[in-house]
């Protein structure tokens, strides 16, 4: 998890909110549907 925080403050850097935004929800309900898968 920290791993991908880290990961994703990096990205953060990189782009706008505007179009990291996406991409966290988009990690989020995969991670979410993960967790629920098992």
């Amino acid at each position: 998890m920290f791993a991908g925080a880290l990961l994703m403050y990096f990205a953060a850097q990189q782009t706008t909110f505007a179009g990291f935004f996406p991409l966290l929800a988009g990690l989020l309900s995969n991670l979410y549907a993960d967790h629920c898968a098992d």
